[in-house]
Parts: C-alpha cells; sequence; structure tokens
C-alpha cells in the first residue's frame, strides 16, 4: 500500500511539471494550466479503477480520449 502511494504521488508530481500553461484572455490577461491528453487518460483510468471499475462517465471519458487521439493519428 505504502508503495502504490508513492507510486501515485510521483505520478502526480510529473504530471504537474508536464502540464501546460495557455494563456485563454488577453485584456487582462488570463492564463490556465492544462494537462497534455496523456496525463488525463492516465488519471481517468486511475479515478476508474479506484471506483471498482463501475464508472460509466470515467470509462466513457476513457474511451473518448482513445478515440480522439486516434482520429488524430489518422490525420482526421
Amino acid at each position: 500500500m505504502i508503495v502504490a502511494e508513492a507510486l501515485e504521488a510521483s505520478l502526480d508530481k510529473e504530471q504537474m511539471d508536464r502540464r501546460q500553461r495557455v494563456q485563454v484572455a488577453t485584456d487582462p490577461d488570463g492564463w490556465l494550466y492544462v494537462y497534455t491528453p496523456e496525463d488525463i487518460l492516465l488519471q481517468k483510468l486511475r479515478w476508474y479503477r479506484l471506483g471498482n471499475e463501475v464508472s460509466d462517465r470515467q470509462w466513457r471519458d476513457v474511451t473518448d480520449l482513445l478515440q480522439r487521439a486516434l482520429g488524430e493519428a489518422q490525420g482526421g
């Protein structure tokens, strides 16, 4: 259990390090931090697992992310 918690903390830190700062407004300046699609996918899978793999919402989000990534990879 302690090892799993350490791995989760490490993953959380890595995801924070990979996030990207995106400007969303210019007057006044507004910025948001955005996670990579891969990190969002990992979090959705983690939440699905923690919820005993019964959340339709988390699973739907996972499949939507994968379908979007596949479409982009195929040029669509």
